[in-house]
């Protein structure tokens, strides 16, 4: 993997753009979607290609960057419908999935 900033600047760009795309996830009114109609008139939320920030994340810091914005923003759409907020979830990043209920109550 090619780096693009050296040592102690890439951990300050990293905590910058860290900052900068929490906030952008918390902010309910953020929506960088498009809906687009299939064949079968069937409705469907895609990534607005034209958004500047995930535009500009993915030319500038990377497509994994860019891949874990989309992922978050997904999964809060997914599971927050009407408001949009950041609830915390306990993950099972080792399966990169949410942990089950079980495997809440044994980190905790």
């Amino acid at each position: 993997m090619k780096m693009k900033f050296p040592g102690e600047v890439a951990k300050k760009k990293a905590r910058e753009v860290f900052l900068l795309w929490e906030d952008y996830l918390r902010d309910p009114t953020w929506h960088p979607y498009g809906i687009i109609t299939d064949e079968g008139g069937c409705c469907k939320e895609i990534i607005n290609g034209e958004d500047e920030g995930p535009k500009h994340l993915k030319s500038e810091i990377g497509e994994d960057a860019y891949n874990a914005v989309i992922r978050a923003k997904n999964e809060i759409n997914k599971y927050n419908i009407r408001d949009g907020f950041v609830v915390q979830k306990v993950r099972n990043f080792r399966e990169n999935r949410r942990a089950t209920e079980r495997g809440d109550i044994t980190c905790v």
